[in-house]
Protein backbone atom coordinates (compact mmCIF):
# COMPACT_ATOMS: atom_id res chain seq x y z
CA UNK A 1 0.00 0.00 0.00
CA UNK A 2 1.51 3.36 -1.03
CA UNK A 3 0.90 6.70 0.61
CA UNK A 4 -0.33 9.19 -1.43
CA UNK A 5 -0.41 13.19 0.69
CA UNK A 6 -3.54 15.32 0.11
CA UNK A 7 -3.11 19.11 -0.59
CA UNK A 8 -6.26 20.33 -0.26
CA UNK A 9 -5.05 22.02 2.75
CA UNK A 10 -1.68 23.23 1.18
CA UNK A 11 -2.12 27.31 2.45
CA UNK A 12 -6.02 27.21 2.36
CA UNK A 13 -8.60 25.42 4.99
CA UNK A 14 -10.32 22.11 4.73
CA UNK A 15 -13.33 20.84 6.23
CA UNK A 16 -14.88 21.45 9.31
CA UNK A 17 -11.78 21.22 11.42
CA UNK A 18 -10.01 24.33 8.97
CA UNK A 19 -7.47 22.04 8.57
CA UNK A 20 -4.10 24.10 6.91
CA UNK A 21 -0.47 24.23 5.86
CA UNK A 22 0.16 27.13 6.62
CA UNK A 23 3.53 28.33 4.79
CA UNK A 24 5.88 26.87 1.87
CA UNK A 25 8.91 26.34 4.56
CA UNK A 26 6.39 23.36 6.03
CA UNK A 27 5.14 22.31 2.55
CA UNK A 28 8.85 21.63 1.51
CA UNK A 29 9.88 20.23 4.59
CA UNK A 30 6.85 17.57 4.36
CA UNK A 31 7.86 16.89 0.51
CA UNK A 32 11.38 16.40 1.34
CA UNK A 33 10.43 14.21 3.88
CA UNK A 34 8.12 12.29 1.48
CA UNK A 35 11.09 11.39 -0.89
CA UNK A 36 13.51 10.82 2.23
CA UNK A 37 10.81 8.15 3.09
CA UNK A 38 10.38 6.25 -0.14
CA UNK A 39 6.27 8.53 -0.26
CA UNK A 40 6.26 9.72 -4.20
CA UNK A 41 2.39 10.38 -4.24
CA UNK A 42 0.07 13.69 -3.64
CA UNK A 43 -3.54 14.49 -4.92
CA UNK A 44 -4.57 17.49 -6.16
CA UNK A 45 -7.81 18.77 -7.96
CA UNK A 46 -8.65 21.77 -10.12
CA UNK A 47 -11.00 22.85 -7.88
CA UNK A 48 -8.74 23.32 -5.28
CA UNK A 49 -7.77 26.33 -6.50
CA UNK A 50 -4.02 26.21 -5.03
CA UNK A 51 -2.31 29.58 -4.78
CA UNK A 52 0.04 29.34 -7.97
CA UNK A 53 2.39 31.43 -6.23
CA UNK A 54 2.24 29.13 -3.17
CA UNK A 55 2.90 25.74 -5.96
CA UNK A 56 5.44 27.25 -8.04
CA UNK A 57 7.65 27.96 -4.76
CA UNK A 58 7.29 24.04 -3.83
CA UNK A 59 9.89 21.00 -5.34
CA UNK A 60 7.74 18.39 -6.45
CA UNK A 61 10.94 16.26 -7.57
CA UNK A 62 10.37 13.08 -8.03
CA UNK A 63 6.55 12.56 -6.82
CA UNK A 64 3.61 11.36 -9.17
CA UNK A 65 0.54 13.63 -8.78
CA UNK A 66 -3.40 12.40 -9.25
CA UNK A 67 -5.11 15.78 -10.05
CA UNK A 68 -8.98 15.83 -10.55
CA UNK A 69 -11.29 17.45 -13.34
CA UNK A 70 -14.97 18.18 -13.43
CA UNK A 71 -17.10 20.31 -15.81
CA UNK A 72 -17.90 23.98 -14.88
CA UNK A 73 -21.52 24.45 -14.27
CA UNK A 74 -21.28 26.72 -17.52
CA UNK A 75 -19.32 26.96 -20.44
CA UNK A 76 -18.78 23.24 -20.47
CA UNK A 77 -17.71 22.91 -24.34
CA UNK A 78 -15.04 25.40 -23.85
CA UNK A 79 -14.04 23.84 -20.50
CA UNK A 80 -13.56 20.44 -22.88
CA UNK A 81 -11.74 22.71 -25.67
CA UNK A 82 -9.17 23.86 -23.63
CA UNK A 83 -8.63 20.82 -21.43
CA UNK A 84 -5.22 20.02 -23.06
CA UNK A 85 -3.72 23.44 -22.80
CA UNK A 86 -5.42 23.53 -18.62
CA UNK A 87 -3.14 20.15 -18.20
CA UNK A 88 -0.06 21.16 -19.85
CA UNK A 89 -0.28 24.48 -17.81
CA UNK A 90 -0.91 22.84 -14.44
CA UNK A 91 2.03 20.37 -14.96
CA UNK A 92 4.55 23.56 -15.88
CA UNK A 93 3.39 24.69 -12.04
CA UNK A 94 4.90 21.26 -11.07
CA UNK A 95 7.54 21.05 -13.07
CA UNK A 96 6.41 17.54 -14.26
CA UNK A 97 5.89 16.33 -17.62
CA UNK A 98 2.74 14.46 -16.79
CA UNK A 99 0.24 13.45 -14.42
CA UNK A 100 0.50 9.66 -12.52
CA UNK A 101 -3.36 9.75 -12.78
CA UNK A 102 -6.16 12.09 -14.12
CA UNK A 103 -9.55 11.58 -12.29
CA UNK A 104 -13.12 12.59 -13.18
CA UNK A 105 -14.53 14.74 -9.75
CA UNK A 106 -17.89 13.97 -10.32
CA UNK A 107 -19.18 10.65 -11.97
CA UNK A 108 -22.33 12.35 -12.85
CA UNK A 109 -19.95 14.41 -16.00
CA UNK A 110 -20.44 11.25 -17.70
CA UNK A 111 -23.63 11.47 -18.39
CA UNK A 112 -24.35 14.77 -18.83
CA UNK A 113 -24.51 16.47 -22.26
CA UNK A 114 -20.68 16.45 -22.92
CA UNK A 115 -20.03 13.44 -21.39
CA UNK A 116 -18.74 11.25 -24.23
CA UNK A 117 -17.21 14.38 -25.28
CA UNK A 118 -15.24 14.60 -21.72
CA UNK A 119 -14.32 10.47 -22.03
CA UNK A 120 -13.00 11.11 -25.57
CA UNK A 121 -10.91 14.23 -24.83
CA UNK A 122 -9.49 12.27 -21.54
CA UNK A 123 -8.91 9.26 -23.28
CA UNK A 124 -6.97 11.39 -26.13
CA UNK A 125 -4.65 13.08 -22.95
CA UNK A 126 -3.41 9.49 -22.13
CA UNK A 127 -3.24 8.26 -25.71
CA UNK A 128 -0.36 11.74 -26.08
CA UNK A 129 1.32 11.31 -22.40
CA UNK A 130 -0.01 13.82 -20.66
CA UNK A 131 -1.65 11.36 -17.70
CA UNK A 132 -0.59 7.70 -17.24
CA UNK A 133 -4.05 6.89 -15.98
CA UNK A 134 -7.06 7.33 -16.30
CA UNK A 135 -9.75 7.20 -13.10
CA UNK A 136 -12.89 8.39 -11.09
CA UNK A 137 -13.44 9.96 -7.59
CA UNK A 138 -16.60 8.67 -6.08
CA UNK A 139 -18.75 9.07 -3.26
CA UNK A 140 -21.46 5.94 -3.68
CA UNK A 141 -21.38 2.47 -4.35
CA UNK A 142 -24.11 3.24 -7.46
CA UNK A 143 -21.83 5.42 -9.04
CA UNK A 144 -19.99 2.05 -10.21
CA UNK A 145 -22.54 1.15 -12.67
CA UNK A 146 -22.71 4.46 -14.66
CA UNK A 147 -19.12 4.15 -14.56
CA UNK A 148 -18.79 1.03 -16.25
CA UNK A 149 -21.74 1.36 -18.69
CA UNK A 150 -19.05 4.33 -19.87
CA UNK A 151 -15.55 2.71 -19.65
CA UNK A 152 -13.16 1.03 -17.30
CA UNK A 153 -10.96 3.01 -15.42
CA UNK A 154 -7.41 2.60 -14.33
CA UNK A 155 -7.94 3.72 -10.90
CA UNK A 156 -10.53 4.36 -8.65
CA UNK A 157 -11.14 6.95 -5.55
CA UNK A 158 -13.37 5.96 -2.94
CA UNK A 159 -14.13 7.18 0.83
CA UNK A 160 -13.43 4.17 3.02
CA UNK A 161 -13.16 4.62 7.45
CA UNK A 162 -13.51 3.08 10.05
CA UNK A 163 -17.23 4.59 10.28
CA UNK A 164 -17.69 4.32 6.56
CA UNK A 165 -17.12 0.52 5.33
CA UNK A 166 -19.78 0.77 2.15
CA UNK A 167 -17.51 -0.31 -0.24
CA UNK A 168 -15.79 -3.31 2.02
CA UNK A 169 -19.62 -4.80 1.26
CA UNK A 170 -20.69 -7.31 -0.91
CA UNK A 171 -16.20 -7.50 -1.74
CA UNK A 172 -16.45 -4.38 -3.92
CA UNK A 173 -12.87 -3.60 -3.84
CA UNK A 174 -11.96 -7.26 -4.34
CA UNK A 175 -13.75 -7.23 -7.55
CA UNK A 176 -12.24 -3.92 -8.74
CA UNK A 177 -8.71 -5.33 -7.69
CA UNK A 178 -9.60 -8.97 -9.69
CA UNK A 179 -10.34 -6.43 -13.20
CA UNK A 180 -7.18 -4.68 -12.48
CA UNK A 181 -8.18 -1.40 -11.30
CA UNK A 182 -6.03 0.19 -8.78
CA UNK A 183 -7.86 1.56 -5.17
CA UNK A 184 -7.16 5.07 -3.73
CA UNK A 185 -8.58 5.08 -0.07
CA UNK A 186 -9.50 8.94 0.61
CA UNK A 187 -11.39 10.50 3.58
CA UNK A 188 -10.02 7.90 5.80
CA UNK A 189 -9.96 10.65 8.92
CA UNK A 190 -13.40 11.87 7.52
CA UNK A 191 -12.14 14.93 6.37
CA UNK A 192 -9.83 15.33 9.91
CA UNK A 193 -13.00 15.76 12.25
CA UNK A 194 -11.88 11.76 13.41
CA UNK A 195 -8.74 13.56 14.39
CA UNK A 196 -9.61 16.03 16.60
CA UNK A 197 -11.18 16.08 20.26
CA UNK A 198 -15.08 16.97 19.41
CA UNK A 199 -15.37 19.35 21.93
CA UNK A 200 -12.55 21.66 20.55
CA UNK A 201 -14.54 21.68 17.05
CA UNK A 202 -16.78 24.56 17.22
CA UNK A 203 -18.42 24.51 12.93
CA UNK A 204 -18.81 20.27 14.38
CA UNK A 205 -21.03 21.36 17.10
CA UNK A 206 -23.69 23.21 14.70
CA UNK A 207 -24.76 19.72 13.07
CA UNK A 208 -25.78 18.22 16.14
CA UNK A 209 -26.87 14.23 15.03
CA UNK A 210 -22.79 14.43 13.60
CA UNK A 211 -21.45 15.94 16.40
CA UNK A 212 -23.41 13.46 18.70
CA UNK A 213 -21.74 10.41 16.66
CA UNK A 214 -18.60 12.03 17.03
CA UNK A 215 -18.44 12.64 20.70
CA UNK A 216 -19.91 9.10 21.67
CA UNK A 217 -17.17 7.60 19.26
CA UNK A 218 -14.47 9.74 20.40
CA UNK A 219 -15.50 8.99 24.47
CA UNK A 220 -15.65 5.36 23.73
CA UNK A 221 -11.93 5.10 22.27
CA UNK A 222 -11.39 7.32 25.18
CA UNK A 223 -12.68 4.57 27.66
CA UNK A 224 -11.12 1.81 26.31
CA UNK A 225 -7.59 3.52 25.93
CA UNK A 226 -8.05 3.41 21.93
CA UNK A 227 -5.95 5.93 20.04
CA UNK A 228 -8.84 7.03 17.27
CA UNK A 229 -6.10 8.62 14.99
CA UNK A 230 -4.24 5.17 15.14
CA UNK A 231 -7.34 2.91 14.58
CA UNK A 232 -8.22 5.28 11.79
CA UNK A 233 -4.74 4.30 9.91
CA UNK A 234 -4.52 0.81 11.02
CA UNK A 235 -8.18 -0.04 9.94
CA UNK A 236 -6.75 1.00 6.35
CA UNK A 237 -3.83 -0.56 6.75
CA UNK A 238 -5.62 -4.29 7.24
CA UNK A 239 -7.55 -3.65 3.70
CA UNK A 240 -5.11 -5.62 1.55
CA UNK A 241 -6.69 -4.65 -1.68
CA UNK A 242 -6.02 -1.31 -1.19
CA UNK A 243 -3.33 0.40 -3.63
CA UNK A 244 -2.92 4.03 -2.17
CA UNK A 245 -3.88 5.26 1.56
CA UNK A 246 -4.40 9.04 0.77
CA UNK A 247 -3.66 11.25 4.42
CA UNK A 248 -4.05 15.05 4.77
CA UNK A 249 -1.23 16.77 7.21
CA UNK A 250 -0.97 20.00 8.62
CA UNK A 251 2.68 19.72 9.80
CA UNK A 252 5.66 17.45 9.26
CA UNK A 253 5.55 16.33 12.98
CA UNK A 254 1.81 15.12 12.11
CA UNK A 255 3.61 13.33 9.15
CA UNK A 256 5.84 11.35 11.24
CA UNK A 257 3.39 10.41 13.76
CA UNK A 258 1.08 8.77 11.13
CA UNK A 259 3.89 6.95 9.72
CA UNK A 260 5.09 5.66 13.22
CA UNK A 261 1.15 4.51 13.57
CA UNK A 262 1.08 2.77 10.56
CA UNK A 263 4.51 0.87 11.47
CA UNK A 264 2.23 -0.69 14.36
CA UNK A 265 -0.26 -4.03 14.35
CA UNK A 266 -2.65 -3.79 16.39
CA UNK A 267 -6.51 -4.49 16.39
CA UNK A 268 -9.11 -1.81 17.22
CA UNK A 269 -13.03 -3.48 17.49
CA UNK A 270 -15.27 -0.45 16.30
CA UNK A 271 -17.67 -2.37 14.22
CA UNK A 272 -20.36 -0.70 16.83
CA UNK A 273 -19.59 2.43 15.62
CA UNK A 274 -20.07 1.65 11.57
CA UNK A 275 -22.47 3.78 10.13
CA UNK A 276 -24.87 4.29 6.66
CA UNK A 277 -26.59 7.23 7.94
CA UNK A 278 -25.67 9.82 5.43
CA UNK A 279 -25.72 12.81 7.10
CA UNK A 280 -23.04 11.34 8.94
CA UNK A 281 -20.40 9.73 6.64
CA UNK A 282 -21.11 12.01 3.37
CA UNK A 283 -19.02 15.62 4.05
CA UNK A 284 -21.61 16.66 1.13
CA UNK A 285 -24.61 16.26 3.74
CA UNK A 286 -23.06 17.57 6.70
Amino acid sequence: MKIVIGTANFNQNYGLINSKIKNFHEANRILNYCRKKNIKYLDTAFSYNLSKKFINSLNFNDLNIITKIKLPKKNKKNFIDDLEKKLIKELKCYKANKFYALLLHNSKDLKSKYGDELLKKIMYLKKIGLVNKLGVSIYETKELNLIFKKFTPNIIQLPINIIDRRFLEKKIILKLRKMKIQIQARSIFLQGILTKDPETLKSLKKNKRLYEFILSLYNWCAKKNFDLKEACLLFIKEQKSINFLTIGIESLEELKQNLSSLSKNKNFDLNRFVSKNKKIIDPRKW
